[in-house]
């Protein structure tokens, strides 16, 4: 669809555009239950905790067994014993700043962070292509 996109824009003379919200938005900052944890995510991670990590750094961090691995059940788990209500995303809990030192939470933001830069580099890589193809090859 990005690639038609950029084509059509390019038929019609466009030279450039601006993209919005060009960035992996939830990555970095607190409430690590609030937004983008849907099941590509947590499957996703799960791949990335197997390729990055070994089964002793795993258990060091309260991972017993990847494959089954929810990120969203161990952070919610992680709320209820720092005293939250981990089922409530407006519990000032998600804002605490222990959060920075949770060693899952510190490898999902790596994992959502490597994520996003590959995604960002593929829609770029789309864009490019579509106005290449649209007749704009100095777009390439």
């Amino acid at each position: 669809m990005t690639i038609a996109s950029a084509m059509q824009a390019a038929d019609h003379g466009v030279d450039s555009v601006f993209t919005d919200n060009f960035s992996p938005w939830d990555s970095f900052g607190f409430d690590p239950v609030k937004k983008a944890f849907g099941d590509w995510s947590v499957a996703g991670f799960r791949e990335f905790l197997a390729r990055h990590f070994s089964a002793g750094q795993l258990a060091a961090m309260g991972v017993t067994e990847v494959k089954g691995f929810d990120v969203r059940a161990y952070l919610r788990a992680v709320a209820g014993k720092w005293g939250g209500t981990p089922d409530n995303v407006e519990d000032p809990v998600w804002k605490s700043a222990r959060w920075l030192d949770d060693p899952v939470w510190r490898a999902y933001k790596i994992y959502r962070r490597e994520n996003g830069t590959e995604a960002l580099a593929r829609y770029y890589r789309a864009v490019k292509s579509g106005a290449a193809a649209g007749g704009k090859p100095w777009a390439s």
